[in-house]
């Protein structure tokens, strides 16, 4: 301990947002577990072994280190004048991104999606309650569960059976594109901006914590869905609404807290130092082994066949698509041949030192359906992503599992920058895979 300064806060808050990045809490990996046990799953185990690599390594999770959103709630004894405390929290996220070769996501300007280039700014909530603290719970959120998301204004006759069919109804909707199996947040009440921040809020709370009544019939009514856990917040509202927010999180749910007292004292409020499971194995029967270039062989696969490929992959995901595809209608050559190429929708975090690349994993699939017919008249081989397609297409699709970047990092053994290095992790990048898993879809 020591006398309070703007240094304790931000070391303090540059400390959890790479602990939350890089790791989840023992509740999190408690209910993975419980998951792993009981399934036969592939995507289990490689979650668990993704994990064990992230410690190890001190990497991301996900290569989508998302949206930085802190609840900060000051106590009234707590010592604020000194403190800018939002500018504190904007230098603690750029400088923890930058110096962690985090993915940067953020992005300005609604339509022309310029990179922020240190994940700035974040999502910033303050609250003001009793004692002499400030405490940080942190939500790293990314874009995949959170586009799955959704709100509705329900009258109140609805009751707890409309809301449950909500519940269902945003799950159903979603299905795999926000990487399964989910955390669920739900906001009830209030308004209907409020009723969002308390879904959000709701997923900072730990799985483990007692539930009450009305969070058990909700898990009792999702017992067919892939869920992890369901929390559930509310407030007070008006007599003619019913606003009812439900906000999915996926598997590797990133979220941490810490305390800061006024007289320099820090206590992090999460269990990130629990043991994991040394050795976990992933299945590996029924599974065919094809090099990229064996287009024939490729095109014959049937739905549901696990591959594992080896040979030339390229990364492109949504500004890199619309960057050919204005180029093409412009006229222009492409910066590569697409023809009998593999199209890996993905975004890598930045490669540290040592590092062929950064981890990486797959974006959401749907997002680049306008860009398919496109795609077919280029004559792509294959694209590969996460969750369901959209539409229909000629071309096969695989699928691979999200939220496992680090595993995926470890198949890949060379990358080297094709086009849009402007665009940051939305670049184009060839990359040279081994035995790189994927699913016909």
């Amino acid at each position: 301990m020591g006398e309070l300064s703007t240094d304790i806060i931000k070391n303090a808050l540059k400390k959890l947002i790479v602990r939350t990045n890089v790791s989840v809490g023992s509740d999190v990996y408690a209910a993975i577990l419980e998951k792993y046990s009981k399934s036969s799953d592939r995507k289990y185990a490689q979650i668990l072994k993704n994990l064990s690599i992230a410690r190890k390594t001190n990497r991301p999770i996900c290569q989508d280190t998302g949206v930085c959103i802190f609840f900060i709630e000051i106590g009234r004894e707590f010592p604020l004048c000194s403190f800018d405390i939002k500018r504190i929290v904007e230098e603690s996220v750029s400088e923890a991104y930058k110096e962690n070769h985090f993915r940067k996501s953020m992005a300005e300007n609604i339509f022309e999606r310029v990179n922020t280039g240190d994940n700035t700014p974040p999502v910033i909530y303050i609250d003001i309650v009793e004692g002499n603290s400030i405490k940080f719970s942190l939500e790293v959120k990314g874009g995949g569960s959170e586009n799955v998301s959704a709100i509705k204004m329900m009258p109140p006759s609805a009751g707890e059976e409309g809301v449950f069919e909500f519940i269902k109804e945003t799950l159903s909707n979603a299905k795999d594109k926000g990487c399964p199996p989910y955390i669920i947040g739900v906001g009830l009440g209030g308004t209907l901006e409020k009723a969002a921040m308390l879904s959000k809020k709701a997923l900072t709370l730990h799985l483990d914590s007692e539930k009450n009544d009305f969070e058990k019939k909700i898990e009792d009514a999702l017992k067919d869905f892939d869920i992890l856990g369901v929390r559930v917040l509310d407030y007070p509202t008006h007599i003619a609404s019913m606003a009812v927010s439900v906000n999915l999180c996926c598997h590797c749910s990133r979220h941490g807290g810490v305390e800061i007292f006024s007289d320099g004292e820090v206590r992090f409020c999460d269990d990130f130092d629990y043991e994991m499971m040394e050795e976990v194995e992933i299945p590996s029967d029924d599974i065919v082994e094809l090099n990229t270039y064996q287009c024939d062989e490729i095109k014959k696969l049937s739905k549901g066949t696990h591959v594992l490929l080896s040979g030339e992959i390229y990364t492109a995901r949504d500004m890199a698509h619309k960057r050919m595809f204005d180029s093409l209608n412009r006229g222009e050559e492409l910066p590569f041949d697409l023809k009998n190429k593999i199209i890996f929708y993905a975004g890598p975090c930045p490669n540290a030192p040592g590092e062929v690349i950064g981890p990486v994993g797959p974006t959401t699939s749907a997002r680049m359906d306008k860009y398919l017919d496109m795609c077919e008249k280029q004559e792509v081989l294959a694209t590969i992503g996460k969750g369901a397609r959209g539409v229909e297409s000629g071309l096969v699709y695989f699928t691979t599992t999200g939220g496992v970047a680090c595993l995926l990092q470890q198949c890949i053994k060379k990358s080297e920058l094709v086009a849009y290095g402007d665009l940051g992790p939305e670049a184009i990048y060839r990359l040279e895979v081994e035995n790189f898993p994927v699913v016909v879809s």
